[in-house]
């Protein structure tokens, strides 16, 4: 149609109006698992129980509804992500680590086995609108276990000097945060990236310069375990890829029992566009692509959006 103010493409859905286009919309899944990590170090977080129970609580396809282009997440690599070969997929492979239904009898048992039944911490967020409605809804969940649940929303703010400071990146790098919620982006269609950092030696954090012997800082979320750095180890030196691709699923079975890390749904790329558009291609990896893109009738439209142009500036004195 020539209708004025025709809208040819739309990258970016509100989440009010998620559900009415879903059925319209182009989805891809993309390699990538909404995340909320744990400061192990926290007294509240220290047993891998605690952590079991307040990732047990949440129905994940309560919370894949309310984001509508996700899938709950049932272990923390996504299904992108190969197994052996191209085109095998891991998560697949992997199966279900996680239920994606609510267990809240087992959480509490869970929890008083512990002995942690209550205590106050807080959720830090980016401040986009599906990261606080999946705040909204894990805060019910765990208070509903007896926590008291902050949300804490970071931004970016910009400083006199013009320079601009990126608030929950900062508290993320510096370990400042009790559970953060993040958008884990596997950046190789290999498990083992994804899942060595946590341990201490492939971290990523660097050495600690000022110790004698050295000292290795280990994963911001103060997560360690011999077990788990003897695993990446052995994946590390095998070069069987069947054998290697075994103790990556050891890997992440170990990290989802010890779950310093509670993965909560995989992340879905989704746009609306029109028929008059074509040549819009979305990569493996979930990126846009818009060099090929056409419009039809381009120059009928540009035309009309010239004499509109015309029509709407004052005229020349």
């Amino acid at each position: 149609s020539m209708a004025r103010g025709a809208i040819f493409y739309d990258g970016e859905l509100s989440l009010a109006d998620r559900a009415a286009y879903k059925d319209n919309a182009m989805v891809t899944d993309m390699m990538g698992t909404h995340t909320y990590m744990f400061n192990t170090t926290n007294k509240l977080f220290e047993k891998a129980e605690v952590r079991r129970a307040l990732s047990l609580v949440l129905d994940r396809n309560a919370i894949a509804q309310i984001v509508v282009f996700a899938k709950p997440a049932t272990g923390y690599v996504p299904y992108k992500v190969f197994d052996t070969a191209a085109g095998t997929s891991f998560r697949e492979v992997g199966g279900d680590l996680i239920s994606a239904s609510a267990n809240e009898a087992e959480a509490k048992n869970l929890l008083s086995a512990a002995g942690v039944t209550k205590g106050s911490f807080s959720i830090t967020v980016r401040n986009n609108e599906v990261d606080l409605a999946v705040a909204d809804y894990v805060k019910g969940a765990w208070e509903k276990l007896g926590f008291t649940v902050e949300i804490e929303i970071l931004e970016t703010k910009k400083n006199s000097e013009e320079t601009v400071d990126d608030l929950f990146q900062d508290a993320y790098e510096a370990g400042k945060f009790d559970v953060i919620a993040l958008d884990t982006m596997f950046l190789s269609a290999d498990a083992f990236g994804a899942l060595s950092q946590f341990a201490t030696a492939y971290s990523g954090n660097g050495v600690d310069m000022n110790s004698s012997t050295y000292d290795l800082y280990g994963h911001v979320s103060g997560y360690s375990n011999a077990d788990y750095d003897a695993l990446v180890d052995t994946a590390n030196t095998t070069y069987d890829r069947a054998a290697r691709t075994a103790i990556l699923h050891d890997m992440e079975k170990k990290l989802m029992e010890d779950m310093p890390v509670c993965p909560i749904f995989f992340l879905q790329d989704a746009y609306l566009y029109s028929d008059e558009l074509s040549g819009m291609v979305t990569d493996y990896y979930g990126v846009r692509h818009f060099n090929d893109l056409k419009l039809n009738d381009y120059m009928t439209y540009k035309a009309a959006t010239d004499t509109a142009e015309t029509e709407a500036a004052p005229a020349a004195e």
